[in-house]
């Protein structure tokens, strides 16, 4: 991937700074850019128009956010949604975005009630990916040292390409590791090191292979992770699985890791979004009215808020109009 095109959503905006800072590496490289999302979940009984006062706070917090990311080099850009449930409001914004990387923070809310919409949101969309996900718990610890735990599995080659962008921009050491069942046969053992070999051959960084013995391949990687300020796991089966993918086995495995944690996982096969054989479905008339209502609702600006023209000609420009 040459660029990235980074979504960020969050139910809490104030809290970003550390997520902010652990991928603005995928931020700053070349020709990449994101958006931080502030999500507003409304009660299905309420319609989407209401949340007109509550979008303009956050726009005007993400307003402020996004101007002091604007003195590194990456360009990241503020955006809220309003939606009834949080993880299809995410969704869409990554479909009309162009997202190709999205970042969801572990236990991003605030107070009991919005850790378990953030938590619910995570859930629906690890289970089923609209793009290249990665779940971060950020820390504020430089890296120094970059530990990418890999068995060939389908996410082993984004975790690779997301730590190899993170060494580029930090300067840390990335260290590749194996974890080698000693019970294994000999031609197991030699398919699963040249399988290594090739995958960590891959990057375009120094790379420092690490090899251990172990007949727990977590309890192993949980060991090795100590020497590490960031590690980077690609996910698995295990690690991703019905019903309760923040639960166990990913929490506990969280909970024991030091420093920051991403756990990636690349977007499922796509399908078709419709079958040509079926004929077309017109909107419901209660579906073009919520459209109509969140739009309503997020487009709805305060003339206090374009005090600043430069804000209101950048939002044209985003928008591809002119100002008569």
């Amino acid at each position: 991937m040459s660029h990235y095109r980074v979504l960020i959503p969050t139910t809490n905006p104030a809290r970003t700074g550390a997520l902010l800072k652990a991928v603005s590496p995928f931020l700053n490289a070349e020709d990449s850019r994101g958006t931080l999302l502030g999500v507003i979940e409304m009660a299905p009984e309420r319609p989407l128009s209401e949340g007109v006062e509550v979008a303009r706070a956050y726009r005007a917090l993400l307003s402020r956010i996004t101007r002091y990311a604007e003195r590194g080099p990456g360009e990241l850009r503020g955006q809220v949604r309003i939606a009834h449930v949080a993880a299809q409001g995410i969704r869409e914004a990554v479909l009309e975005t162009d997202t190709n990387l999205l970042v969801l923070e572990a236990g991003a809310g605030q107070g009991a009630r919005q850790d378990g919409l953030w938590v619910n949101a995570v859930e629906d969309i690890l289970v089923d990916p609209p793009c290249d996900v990665v779940l971060v718990r950020p820390d504020t610890t430089p890296v120094r040292s970059v530990l990418v735990p890999v068995r060939g599995g389908p996410s082993a080659e984004l975790a690779l390409r997301l730590a190899t962008t993170i060494c580029k921009e930090t300067g840390a050491e990335l260290c590749v590791l194996h974890v080698f069942n000693p019970r294994i046969s000999a031609d197991s053992r030699q398919r699963e090191e040249t399988a290594f070999l090739k995958l960590s051959s891959a990057v375009d960084v120094p790379v420092r292979r690490i090899t251990l013995f172990s007949t727990s391949v977590r309890e192993a990687i949980v060991r090795e992770a100590s020497q590490h300020q960031l590690v980077v796991l690609g996910a698995t089966m295990s690690l991703m699985h019905r019903p309760m993918v923040l639960g166990a086995p990913v929490s506990r495995l969280l909970r024991r890791m030091p420093g920051s944690v991403m756990v990636v996982k690349t977007a499922g096969p796509v399908s078709a979004l419709k079958d040509p054989d079926r004929p077309f479905r017109v909107e419901s008339r209660a579906a073009a009215a919520e459209r109509v209502d969140r739009w309503f609702a997020e487009n709805t600006f305060h003339s206090r808020e374009f005090a600043d023209l430069r804000r209101l000609v950048d939002l044209k420009q985003r928008q591809g109009v002119t100002i008569s």
